[in-house]
């Protein structure tokens, strides 16, 4: 099992010159300029350690990041915990590329020297509102600026989702009868400020 340490010098090494932010901006050209659901923003290994926990990912488990960016919060739980593949969907072509080319080079330079298997890694470019989640065991939605009725489309969405599937969402979703919130916890943001991340069950 990897260590905190570990995995950090893992995803520095892979992300040294990876700029999600400037990808962003550059990709949000037209009707993307001002939809704030777009802005770009990043998570710390120990708080995606400290939200992700409570849920107790099993092995086998699939997980999904919908918004996944460059990649990186896919590639953290990857090797953070032990889903037979873990998956992200962007809709923004320049993050999306980017994604798909750090995880040639994982492949490439750190998967042949890891001590234990890993599960799969897998990269979709599209919009997270067309993906079948009937199959996700844990779902990330850092959706921190999706506004409001997007946020009630992806709502809508979780009702394909299979009972018991766990939903870990900074910034909380909507009151729904068919999701339970288990967790309200607080963790550190890329931004130096302090956030509440809340966790759901599929009932």
């Amino acid at each position: 099992m990897l260590s905190h340490v570990e995995i950090q010098t893992i995803i520095d090494r892979l992300y040294f010159s990876v700029d999600g932010y400037s990808l962003s901006f550059a990709d949000r050209t037209g009707p993307l300029e001002t939809d704030k659901s777009f802005i770009y923003g990043e998570m710390l290994l120990e708080s995606l350690s400290r939200v992700m926990d409570p849920v107790s990912p099993q092995p086998g488990e699939l997980f999904y990041d919908l918004g996944s960016g460059t990649g990186k919060l896919v590639m953290m739980a990857h090797l953070l915990y032990p889903f037979a593949r873990a998956e992200g969907v962007e809709l923004l072509p320049s993050l999306h590329a980017q994604a798909l080319t750090v995880h040639a080079r994982y492949d490439h330079e750190i998967r042949p020297a890891l001590a234990e298997p890993r599960g799969e890694i897998l990269f979709r470019h599209g919009d997270i509102l067309e993906q079948d989640l009937s199959v996700a065991d844990v779902i990330f939605i850092h959706g921190t600026c999706f506004q409001e009725a997007f946020v009630n489309k992806l709502v809508d969405k979780m009702q394909a989702c299979k009972a018991g599937a766990r939903i870990v969402a900074p910034s909380g979703l909507f009151y729904v009868p068919w999701l339970e919130r288990k967790h309200e916890i607080e963790y550190a943001t890329a931004w130096d400020t302090a956030a509440t991340c809340y966790t759901y069950y599929k009932v």
